[in-house]
Formats: C-alpha cells, structure tokens, sequence
C-alpha cells in the first residue's frame, strides 16, 4: 500500500489540452497544479484523454483514473493501480488468518478471559472483512472487465473490454509475464494511457442506407 501511495499515479497539468504532451517534468506538474476556480473549470471543460479524470480536489488530471483512495488520500490510476490491488489481496490473505488464530484459540486454547480476545479479534476482523474482501473483489471483477470505479459508479458501458485479460495486462503488464503479475515488480510496459481503443462491442450499428452497403460490385 505504501508504494501505492507514494507512486505518481499519472497525474495531467489542468492545461494538458493546450500541450497534449504524454511527459511532464516534476516542476512541470508543480507548475500544472491547479489552485484556482478558473483553472478548475476550465480543465474541465477541455479534453481529458480516454479513462483519464480531472479532480478539483487535487488539481491533476488522472490517466486511466480508477478512483480517490479514502485510506491513502491518494488516487488510483494507472501508474500505481497494481500495487493497489496487491495491497488489497495481500491484505485479504492476512485478514483469513487472523479468522485462522481466532478459531484455534477458541477451540484449542484455553486461559482466562479468553472470550474477551476472541471476540474483539471477530470484531476487527468482521470489520476489515467487509471493507476490505469487499474491496477486494470489486477489483478483481472490473480487471476481469475491464472497468474503473468511475466507468462503473456513471454506469459507463465496458467500451475498453477486450477478453478478460485486457484490464490485467493494462494494469500488470504484458500477458506473457503473468507469473509475475502477482509480486511487487512490473515487467514489461503498460499502455502509456492515451492510446485506449475502444472494442468493436460497443461500435454504433451501421446505418442502412449509407454508401458502404449501397456501393454497388464492380
């Protein structure tokens, strides 16, 4: 989780759409950082590349923004989202052994006040258990879908789902290193995060009538 949080997320200066350069330097983004209403409202009305997201909260746009953190005051995008998930899954195993310890020393353990332990340890776990596997799960099932927080939350349709691997290998890396998808590490390149094509899925239905279907064979 604390390289998530210290990772760039891939932030835009507000005014990305006056340069549209894919590298910012850091005094660049110091400069881009947008403090005012006017830059505020202006970043958000121009253009902000596909699955990106302008926050007035922090004053950056977003590449491939899946989501503001609550826990790390921090936003999830495409630079830092796997570490986000191995944070969250890492976190999902601890909290099955915690239920683990707590059923042994239920069971096997005796020594005074011992319901006092068990259940303040079912109480934490309980807690964690619903936020955190919750979360857990929720991302699993938009990377097998390839979907953000935000695509699902404005109930945008999967436009960038292309077989159930696509989100992984955007957030992971490269399917031929999958064995390594689940360490601390990425090998191979990511999208960049401007280049996301939409799937044939979600085309609009050719219109009858157009040059296309009428052109006669020659």
């Amino acid at each position: 989780m604390e390289i998530a949080h210290r990772r760039n997320p891939g932030y835009l200066p507000w005014s990305w759409s006056l340069t549209k350069k894919k590298k910012y330097t850091f005094m660049e983004l110091v400069e881009g950082h947008a403090t005012t209403k006017e830059q505020i409202h202006f970043a958000r009305k121009k253009e902000i590349p596909k699955r990106g997201w302008f926050s007035g909260q922090y004053g950056f746009m977003i590449l491939r923004a899946d989501h503001a953190c609550f826990w790390m005051d921090h936003w999830i995008g495409i630079n830092n989202h796997k570490w986000f998930v191995l944070a969250l899954i890492n976190g999902t195993i601890f909290q099955l052994f915690g239920w683990l310890v707590a059923v042994y020393i239920l069971f096997f353990i005796g020594f005074p006040y011992k319901w006092y332990i068990v259940l303040t340890m079912i109480g934490i776990e309980g807690f964690f258990s619903v936020v955190g596997c919750g979360q857990t799960f929720i991302q699993i099932y938009n990377l097998f879908t390839n979907t953000t927080v935000i695509e699902r939350l404005n109930k945008w349709k999967k436009k960038f789902y292309h077989g159930p691997c696509s989100g992984w290998t955007e957030v992971c890396g490269p399917l031929k290193y999958l064995p390594t998808w689940f360490i601390p590490f990425r090998f191979g390149e990511i999208p960049d995060g401007f280049g996301f094509q939409e799937s044939d899925r979600w085309a609009p239905p050719r219109q009858k009538g157009t040059e296309e279907e009428t052109k006669p064979l020659l």
